[in-house]
């Protein structure tokens, strides 16, 4: 559940992917939850990593390797205090 993963000081979570209520409760939390295989597969357990969730670069700070991903327009609106999601919007945001 999202809420106890943020209290746990996750801050952002890197999948190959996530099932479709998953992501959802992860964006109504405020949780970026992004996926991306090509990370799963570069990054190691106990690496660092910093994730720009402007851009959607994600970067292995253990590794110092790249790992970048395509920017997500919801990705945007979940984490700017800003907008909010709105699933019966047919783009799911509203401003």
């Amino acid at each position: 559940m999202p809420p106890r993963l943020k209290v746990a000081g996750i801050s952002c979570i890197i999948a190959e992917s996530f099932a479709r209520i998953f992501y959802r409760n992860g964006f109504n939390q405020g949780l970026p939850l992004l996926e991306s295989p090509e990370a799963v597969k570069a990054i190691h357990d106990g690496d660092q990593v910093r994730v720009d969730l402007d851009t959607g670069e994600i970067f292995d700070l253990t590794q110092n390797r790249n790992v970048s991903r395509k920017t997500d327009p919801i990705l945007h609106a979940a984490t700017d205090q800003r907008r909010r999601i709105d699933p019966s919007s047919p783009e799911g945001i509203e401003n």
